[in-house]
C-alpha cells in the first residue's frame, strides 16, 4: 500500500512538473521578441538557477557531483535544440517532435536489454511515427534545421530521464539539481564565450528569463526529480510527461494566439496513443 501511495504521489509531482514546463514556449516567445536568441536565454536561465541553488546548498557536502554535472550538459543540449526549434517552427510541431521521447526511452530500453520487443510495442512505435508524419506538412517547405532540433531535443530529454533514474534517484533532489543546472550553464557558456549569444534588451526579456528560471527550471525539475524517485519507472514518468503536450498547445493558442492545425491535433493524438499503449503494456507486464 505504501509503495502504491508513493507511486501516485510521484505521479502527481510529475504532472505538476509538466504544467510548469508547459510555460516554456510562452517565456521564450517574450524573450525572443525582446531581442534574445535561444543561447542567450538559456544561458541566463541556467546561470540564475545554478547560482541560486549553489548558494542554497553550499554548506552541505555532496559526493558524486560529476554525474549530475554531466547529465546537466545533456539536458542543456536538449534545451538548446528545443528552444531553437521554437524559433524555427510552430510551437505545436516543435512540441510534438519533442514528445517522441517516450518512444526513444523504449528504444533505448530494448537496445540495453531492459525491455523485450513485442507486437504491442511495434504498434505503439508505428502510431508515434505516423503522428509525426501527419503533423509535418510535406506539401510546403519546412525548416529542416527546426525539425532536426525538435527530434534531437526529445532524444536528449529521454536520455535525461533515464540517466536521472539511474544515477540521481538516491541523491538529494536539490543538491542534484544544483549540479545539473551548473553543468548546463558550463556547456552553454561555450557558445556565449564564442560570441553566439544575444541577451534580452529590456526588463521584459529578463523577466521572461526569471520566469523560465523559477517556474520552468527550479520548480519543475524539483518536482520531476522527486516524482521520478517515487515512481521508480523511467518509462512511466516519460508517459506522464506527455500530458505537457496538450497544456503547451493550449497555452500557445490562449497566450500566443497561435493557430493549431488539424494535422497537428491528429498527430498529437497518435503520439499520445502510442504513449498510452506503452503504459498499458507495462502495467500488464507488472
Amino acid at each position: 500500500m505504501s509503495n502504491n501511495l508513493d507511486y501516485y504521489k510521484g505521479a502527481l509531482l510529475v504532472i505538476g512538473a509538466t504544467i510548469c514546463f508547459a510555460f516554456q514556449p510562452v517565456f521564450a516567445h517574450i524573450a525572443y521578441a525582446d531581442g534574445s536568441n535561444a543561447i542567450g536565454l538559456l544561458w541566463v536561465r541556467f546561470l540564475l538557477a545554478a547560482v541560486l541553488l549553489q548558494l542554497f546548498t553550499w554548506k552541505e557536502s555532496f559526493k558524486g557531483w560529476l554525474a549530475p554535472l554531466l547529465i546537466g550538459m545533456v539536458l542543456s543540449i536538449g534545451a538548446l535544440c528545443y528552444f531553437t526549434a521554437l524559433s524555427e517552427i510552430s510551437v505545436g510541431l516543435a512540441t510534438l517532435l519533442f514528445f517522441l521521447f517516450p518512444v526513444y526511452i523504449f528504444f533505448f530500453s530494448v537496445i540495453l536489454g531492459q525491455e523485450s520487443l513485442s507486437l504491442t510495442k511495434v504498434i505503439a512505435i508505428f502510431f508515434a511515427v505516423s503522428g509525426i508524419y501527419i503533423s509535418v506538412d510535406t506539401t510546403s517547405s519546412m525548416p529542416i534545421w527546426g525539425l532536426t532540433c525538435g527530434l534531437i531535443a526529445g532524444a536528449c530529454y529521454g536520455s535525461y530521464i533515464m540517466l536521472s533514474h539511474h544515477f540521481l534517484v538516491d541523491k538529494k533532489p536539490i543538491n542534484s539539481l544544483s549540479w545539473v543546472t551548473t553543468g548546463a550553464f558550463i556547456l552553454l557558456s561555450i557558445p556565449v564565450i564564442a560570441g553566439q549569444a544575444e541577451l534580452p534588451q529590456s526588463y521584459t526579456g529578463y523577466g521572461a528569463a526569471l520566469g523560465l528560471c523559477f517556474v520552468s527550471t527550479l520548480l519543475s525539475f524539483s518536482f520531476l526529480l522527486v516524482g521520478t524517485r517515487l515512481m521508480g519507472r523511467s518509462t512511466d514518468v516519460a508517459v506522464l510527461t506527455t500530458t505537457e503536450m496538450g497544456t503547451t498547445l493550449f497555452l500557445a493558442w490562449l497566450l500566443l494566439n497561435e493557430q493549431i492545425s488539424t494535422h497537428e491535433v491528429i498527430g498529437a493524438g497518435l503520439v499520445f496513443c502510442a504513449a498510452i499503449i506503452i503504459l498499458i503494456f507495462r502495467g500488464r507486464e507488472a
